[in-house]
């Protein structure tokens, strides 16, 4: 596929993993500044719910990992978090970095023309209030003809109440764990996505997308990928047929 990499042509389908990847502290406001700079078209976080229903952006449930803290987000309050730096372990920053508000996170991409690819992680037992409450704060953010969010989850039960919740009005993507790849047909039958998403690594000498990608299509579903760090595995996700993929290296794709 000649040209294909030509940066106008990959940047269209880069979405930045959880805001400008690798570029700067994930999940923060600052990765979504980072990711404006860099002039990305999409980008991707993660929300999960505090014990009093507030939506945050946040890769994991457990904070200890980039902030120090022994602190889960679903056992705590928003005040609880509002004086975290979920930046502490992020090498290159000695500055201090709040863990942002969902509707903050939408706002800001929809001020700077970026569209969103939303995953929800909820915890077990909670996938119905994460999906209403995402729902709730949607509508009140007006976006752009053509500019609504992708939600994605790994959980189909949450996509499932995405729909449900949304009366089909949002789109949604399927995120398919490398371990269930031969059985995505039923993981999906379950969740009836828009869009099924495969890991977009090589694994044992194959890309995963391009495996089943033609069987998806052929399904009725679209085709992205995630975690696309290298312009060989890039080009493997387009010539597959991926619109596109989340990457945390943005800057080396574009390079």
């Amino acid at each position: 596929m000649v040209g294909v990499m030509a940066e106008g042509n990959v940047r269209s389908c880069i979405v930045g993993h959880r805001g400008a990847g690798n570029s700067a502290p994930g999940s923060t406001m600052a990765a979504l500044e980072k990711a404006v700079e860099l002039d990305l078209k999409w980008v991707e976080f993660d929300v999960r719910l505090t014990a009093d229903h507030h939506l945050v952006i946040a890769n994991a449930d457990d904070l200890s990992g980039c902030s120090g803290q022994d602190i889960k987000i679903s056992e705590s309050t928003l005040d609880d978090l509002l004086d975290v730096d979920v930046a502490q372990s992020f090498v290159g920053t000695d500055d201090v970095h709040r863990i942002p508000l969902f509707e903050d996170a939408v706002a800001f991409c929809t001020e700077h023309g970026i569209r969103t690819q939303i995953e929800l992680k909820g915890e077990v037992g909670t996938e119905e209030a994460l999906a209403e409450a995402v729902v709730h704060s949607l509508k009140q953010q007006p976006f752009p003809a053509g500019g609504a969010p992708l939600i994605t989850s790994f959980t189909p039960k949450c996509l499932s109440a995405i729909d449900r919740f949304s009366e089909g009005s949002l789109d949604t993507g399927l995120l398919i764990h490398t371990h269930l790849s031969n059985d995505w047909k039923e993981v999906a039958k379950e969740a009836d996505p828009d869009y099924v998403h495969f890991y977009g690594g090589v694994v044992n000498n194959e890309h995963l997308a391009d495996k089943f990608g033609q069987a998806v299509r052929d399904a009725g579903y679209r085709l992205n990928a995630y975690k696309v760090n290298t312009k060989e595995d890039a080009q493997a996700a387009i010539d597959a047929g991926a619109e596109r993929f989340t990457s945390d290296e943005p800057e080396i794709l574009l390079g």
